[in-house]
């Protein structure tokens, strides 16, 4: 009897490569904790900023990088935080104070909570959660620093800054330090916030402001507070509502089936996660610091999506332990294997509607840092290495930039907690941090930089790629979209989804609309997975994604 069996069916719309260039925009690389220039508020040119890391950061309507306060210290110590406000036009590639104190450490002037006034002015933090609403304002919650008087604390203020008028407004919250209030899950009140948290994670769908996680506090007595609860804020009426998650202050994570919804998943109490919004208006969260226990932190690799519109959570793919060292794989090549270092406090976000990157941050403890690239394809489930190096505390790449000149070779140095913004173009910008200042030195650092991710079309594009197993032979086919000098065709065969050999070579026709069949005799074996390298006259290629 005939053993026949259908390949999963993979549709590949678009085939793209990435440029992968970076370019130092402005700032020192090879020295730490910078001292700012504060002369002129409001002209673009005259100053800069301070180094800092853990600060506010958001992207106008006209596409300039805007930042508030986070940590310094030009002696190198911690413990100082501002409270200004910067903008960078990355078409002029210069700075401009727009508000806030020259001078660290600085408490808030709150004003008529709801009423915006040219005096208000948050109190200095770092590591407030952050977004960007429908119109372009931005908001902030939380973080570590000064409320209404100095002293340190985890705050539980709400503020929005409206562009047009360089204002801010306090528009939830506390002044004074408080924990949180839940009330009951589902109901607005005015009674519920979310209380004191810093390093959670933030975004805004419509009229509601989502707020989830972070770390409550730590007392070395009662150990870590923190959970997976989520509130959301309701920008008509100014209320709050508890909608998800625990009040408990160690939450572990519940997985249940990778890549489907459930109620009952959470990815656990944590905070420094990186997250970003995708184009439905999903949230989605990668890796951070995961609470284990009541004195026990450790680093993950976990990738999550939550869906607004359910109220659930779908754990996608990573590793249930923390502080795994990921498999890199080979640079620029998907598979399903391939997992990034665990980390928190990095870089990164959503490409288009189905890519995500994400670049640095700390694995392990805060002196250990990355400077490695990764690519997450929502529709292969597949993560690439796309750049930088394998190693922690990596400088010397860094070394070999020219100013304001795109390398192709050379990556920044190791770096995290800083600000990231990823432009319509799909190009990723990173601003200040805590990182290298040379391959001993660590501190608070001021670069800018940019990498270049556009998309850039090959010659290739496939319509669809699927394959059928008759007895112990597999039939390939695959039809194109367009074939631009167009070389080849190569198939490449695994039996562990992560090793490919190839075992054909296809002539490319050079005809729009083509299709092709391939033929392979296979073993027995418990999976066989397949994917194209399609390569262009010039020598360049990209892969497919894979069948299975």
């Amino acid at each position: 009897m005939r053993k026949i069996c259908t390949l999963l069916l993979a549709m590949v719309f678009y085939s793209v490569t990435m440029a992968q260039n970076w370019t130092w925009m402005t700032g020192n690389i090879n020295t730490v904790n910078h001292n700012g220039n504060w002369n002129v508020i409001g002209t673009e040119g005259s100053d800069f900023i301070s180094s800092r890391r853990g600060a506010a950061y958001w992207k106008d309507n006209q596409g300039r990088l805007w930042l508030f306060g986070g940590e310094f210290s030009s002696a190198g110590g911690t413990g100082q935080f501002w409270s200004d406000m910067w903008r960078y036009n990355p078409t002029t590639n210069a700075w401009t104070w727009m508000k806030g104190p020259s001078m660290p450490s600085q408490p808030g002037t709150y004003g008529t909570k709801g009423v915006a006034a040219a005096t208000n002015n948050p109190g200095c933090r770092a590591v407030a959660a952050c977004a960007t609403d429908n119109n372009g304002d931005f908001w902030m919650y939380g973080g570590f620093g000064y409320a209404a008087t100095a002293g340190d604390d985890r705050l539980c203020d709400l503020w929005k800054y409206t562009v047009s008028t360089n204002t801010w407004t306090w528009m939830g919250g506390s002044s004074t330090g408080v924990g949180p209030t839940y009330g009951t899950m589902g109901t607005p009140s005015a009674t519920v916030e979310p209380g004191g948290r810093s390093e959670a994670n933030m975004w805004i769908v419509g009229n509601k402001i989502y707020i989830q996680g972070g770390i409550r506090g730590y007392n070395g007595i009662f150990g870590y507070t923190a959970s997976d609860d989520m509130f959301s804020f309701d920008i008509t009426t100014n209320q709050f509502t508890y909608i998800k998650g625990s009040s408990s202050n160690v939450v572990a994570m519940v997985t249940n089936t990778a890549g489907t919804e459930n109620a009952t998943s959470t990815p656990g109490s944590r905070y420094a996660a990186h997250f970003w919004k995708d184009a439905s208006d999903n949230l989605w969260l990668f890796g951070g610091k995961r609470v284990t226990g009541q004195f026990d932190v450790g680093y993950a690799n976990d990738l999550w999506k939550f869906n607004p519109t359910t109220n659930n959570w779908t754990f996608v793919k990573g590793e249930t332990t923390t502080n795994g060292t990921g498999t890199y794989g080979t640079l620029n090549t998907p598979a399903p294997t391939n997992m990034p270092r665990a980390r928190s406090n990095t870089f990164g976000g959503a490409i288009g509607a189905s890519q995500i990157i994400i670049f640095g941050g700390e694995s392990t403890n805060i002196n250990t840092l990355l400077n490695d690239a990764w690519m997450f394809d929502v529709v292969s489930n597949n993560w690439t290495w796309i750049g930088g190096t394998n190693t922690t505390n990596n400088f010397s790449s860094a070394a070999n930039f020219v100013f304001r000149v795109e390398s192709a070779t050379a990556s920044p140095q190791a770096l995290s907690a800083g600000a990231s913004y990823i432009m319509p173009n799909g190009d990723l910008w990173l601003i200040a941090g805590w990182g290298l200042g040379n391959t001993s030195t660590r501190g608070f650092k001021s670069t800018v930089w940019r990498y270049r991710t556009s998309a850039i079309a090959l010659p290739v594009s496939i319509q669809s790629f699927s394959g059928r197993i008759t007895n112990q032979t597999t039939t390939l086919h695959w039809q194109t979209g367009t074939e631009i000098n167009a070389q080849q065709f190569e198939v490449e065969y695994s039996t562990n989804g992560a090793n490919f050999t190839k075992v054909h070579t296809i002539p490319a026709r050079n005809l729009n609309g083509s299709s092709y069949t391939a033929t392979h005799t296979i073993a027995n074996a418990a999976k066989h997975y397949y994917r194209l390298k399609m390569i262009d006259k010039d020598g360049s290629f990209t892969y497919s994604t894979v069948v299975i």
